[in-house]
């Protein structure tokens, strides 16, 4: 029987997280998988293209995660230079720009989006440049290296100011033009103009409400000014940051359903509402908020990794959906620093949610701290129930890591501002209550999303494959978070809560979890190494195959632990809890279980060789079958009420 065939159309985010997620669930022998990219690169981020202009990142290759060598060696193939020309659904098959016709059994539709352009004059220049694949960002850097010295940004999304930044950072004079009245859109006016006033302390050329009209090019075709109703600004070199629109070309014809968006229809396990054989995720997909419910387009890369591994996962086999999306975005100008989640004061008028705003002015620390900056923080909430719906947060270097000194006010005097609350006469409504939080991930500081602020609960998130290393938590509540696949070398955990967690396949090494509870959590597969877990408690966990070596696991609680087909190997368990856990057939090898509890446990099975066996009463626990070492065997066997089988005495 031949293997079937996935083709993925797009090879950055969404594409080879889907691609990535498949081939983890299903070999080669049961499932093809082929990935088409336009480009010459895949699995690059495109959010990092600002600071590799800027120098900031001064190796390009820095931006590229993985190569299609790296997929190739996961039997993933990987067809760079070949863009998807023509799509037949009836006939299962995609036409290439070479003319090669390749059929499949299931297509991931990752096309991504492309750099909006307002249908004006001169746009088209040769010196009008997006910001959206590396080509984009080596064409910039070739201008500033040929001479360029007046940039005009078109836009003050988080591209249009990441640009501004940088090209002035060059030695460029910018002029930023706003078709809006204010930069960043997403935020409430009040906090817009705070980021408006650090553009112009920059330095920063901004002028608003100015739609443009045209791109003046010169004889060469390259630009030389950029002309709106208010003025001209001279330039050449005009960037692009305008936003992004979904890219649906061969979607679209192809007959696929479009949605209001103007992005492909997708259901929550990113299945085309239109082909069962189709999935589509990233930025050509169009997806839900979590809050209102009501269909968006949000273009950012946390959100097609995981679009892009929901649909690869359900082609795998494994059942999963998309949990929607909050809009939390983080960048920064200068040294201040923004960042959003959930509706702002707009979103939810529009959404017809009876509301109130609260504004809180304080320091980035205590005021008496040397480097304490001012902060603004901006909360939105239903009047009704409380619940919040969103949050603004502008401020000096250092707040959007979710540090317990941005909770904090400037002092006393000055209490939090407060709107009356708004009515919207149409559908005024309380929602259940969901937990909002901003990711720093992919910031320019290079703030893990992991950072989380002492005391913050955070629920139904997916981390799934980040780098906590090094991190360090204390009394953090984690609820329904998917941890699979994450890697925590010499992260501490102190007095933190796990409740419903998925630690499948994760890699711990010398990370310390201390007095930490853990309930109905899956430790599937994970592999924990030299590891502390001094005082911690384990309530119906499972560990299937999962492998400790080394550590300390003394004072720790396994109670009703599921260690069957788990392998722990020399690791010091003293005075551990081991009530009623199961461990048939487990691996335990070399432990130190002196004074450990064992009432109750099911030890049938298990391979027992090397270790401290001491503390165990025969009387409360199964061995039957069991494999211990041949003087402890002595005297477990005449001992009163012991079962152990014809094996235990090997």
């Amino acid at each position: 029987m031949s293997a079937e065939r996935l083709l993925v159309v797009g090879g950055d985010a969404a594409g080879m997280s889907a691609a990535a997620a498949a081939r983890r669930l299903r070999d080669a022998g049961d499932l093809a998988v082929t990935v088409l990219e336009q480009g010459p690169e895949v699995s690059y981020s495109a959010c990092g293209i600002p600071y590799w202009v800027g120098d900031l990142v001064e190796d390009r290759d820095r931006l590229i995660a993985r190569t299609p060598r790296d997929f190739a060696a996961r039997d993933i193939e990987v067809r760079t230079g070949t863009r998807a020309e023509e799509l037949d659904l009836d006939a299962g098959t995609v036409r290439t720009g070479d003319g090669e016709t390749l059929g499949f059994d299931r297509l991931v539709l990752a096309t991504g989006g492309r750099p909006l352009r307002p249908d004006v004059p001169g746009l088209d220049a040769p010196g009008v440049h997006g910001v959206h694949r590396l080509a984009d960002g080596a064409d910039i850097r070739a201008a500033v290296a040929a001479g360029a010295r007046r940039a005009v940004v078109l836009g003050g999304g988080y591209i249009g100011l990441e640009m501004a930044e940088v090209l002035q950072a060059r030695g460029l004079e910018v002029t930023v033009v706003l078709a809006d009245a204010l930069p960043m859109s997403l935020l409430d006016p009040d906090m817009g103009e705070r980021v408006c006033k650090a553009m112009g302390d920059m330095g920063l050329d901004v002028q608003p409400d100015q739609p443009v009209r045209a791109v003046e090019t010169g004889a060469d075709g390259a630009p030389r000014a950029v002309t709106t109703d208010a003025g001209s600004y001279p330039c050449d070199l005009v960037v692009l940051g305008l936003g992004m629109g979904p890219e649906v070309e061969l979607a679209r014809a192809a007959g696929l359903r479009i949605g209001e968006t103007g992005a492909v229809e997708v259901d929550r396990t990113q299945r085309s509402r239109s082909h069962e054989a189709v999935y589509a995720a990233g930025d050509c997909s169009q997806t839900f908020h979590r809050l209102t419910g009501e269909a968006v387009h949000v273009a950012l890369g946390t959100h097609a990794n995981k679009q892009g591994r929901v649909a690869g996962s359900v082609i795998g086999g494994r059942a999963a959906r998309f949990a929607g999306v909050l809009g939390t975005a983080l960048t920064k100008v200068g040294d201040l620093e923004i960042g959003r989640t959930g509706l702002c004061s707009g979103q939810a008028e529009a959404a017809g949610y009876d509301f109130r705003t609260e504004t809180i002015e304080g320091t980035t620390r205590a005021g008496y701290y040397p480097g304490a900056e001012p902060i603004t923080v901006k909360l939105v909430s239903d009047s009704g129930s409380g619940q919040l719906l969103g949050a603004q947060v502008v401020g000096g270097r250092g707040r959007a890591s979710g540090s317990t000194s941005s909770r904090r006010r400037s002092g006393p005097g000055s209490p939090p501002r407060t709107s009356p609350a708004r009515t919207s006469p149409t559908r005024p409504r309380s929602r259940r209550c969901t937990t909002l939080w901003w990711s720093p991930r992919g910031s320019p500081a290079g703030e893990s999303r992991a950072e989380v602020a002492a005391a913050t609960d955070v629920r139904d998130q997916d981390w799934y494959g980040d780098d906590l290393s090094g991190r360090e938590h204390t009394g953090v509540s984690f609820s329904r978070v998917d941890l699979s696949e994450t890697t925590d070398d010499g992260a501490v955990f102190t007095d933190c809560v796990f409740r419903d967690c998925r630690f499948t396949l994760s890699r711990h090494t010398d990370a310390a979890f201390l007095n930490c509870t853990f309930t109905g959590c899956s430790f599937a597969q994970a592999v924990f190494t030299d590891c502390k877990f001094v005082g911690s408690t384990f309530d119906r966990c499972t560990f299937d195959l999962a492998t400790v070596e080394g550590g300390d696991w003394s004072f720790v609680a396994l109670r009703r632990a599921d260690l069957s087909r788990a392998a722990f190997t020399g690791v010091r368990m003293r005075e551990a809890d081991l009530t009623e856990v199961r461990a048939a057939g487990a691996i335990l090898l070399h432990l130190d279980l002196s004074a450990a509890q064992l009432a109750g446990a099911d030890l049938s099975g298990a391979d027992l060789r090397g270790s401290d066996l001491t503390a165990l009463d025969p009387r409360e626990v199964d061995l039957t079958g069991a494999q211990v070492d041949g003087g402890q065997a002595v005297v477990l066997v005449t001992a009163l009420g012991l079962r152990v089988g014809p094996e235990a005495a090997r």
